[in-house]
């Protein structure tokens, strides 16, 4: 059998060995709970009311334009 000792010993390993996975889900919850209790403008950030700056596209030129013998081999618009 094993001994009063040893046993004492695997109590203490696995109390502090859960420890580490308890964290995140205590903070998880601890979030959910927060969440839930606010406004949903609030969790969504529709009060920062950020503006989007709209360019006009006037001088850009279409892929059928562009200049093939170049050696051109792909084309990525950013």
């Amino acid at each position: 059998m094993v001994g009063e000792r040893r046993i004492s010993k695997i109590r203490k390993a696995h109390r502090y060995r859960c420890i580490f996975p308890g964290i995140p889900v205590l903070m998880g919850t601890m979030r959910g709970m927060y969440f839930s209790g606010t406004g949903i403008d609030k969790v969504h950030g529709d009060q920062v009311g950020q503006t989007v700056e709209r360019t006009t596209v006037m001088n850009w030129i279409g892929p059928s334009e562009l200049k093939t013998d170049v050696g051109l081999a792909t084309l990525e618009l950013r």
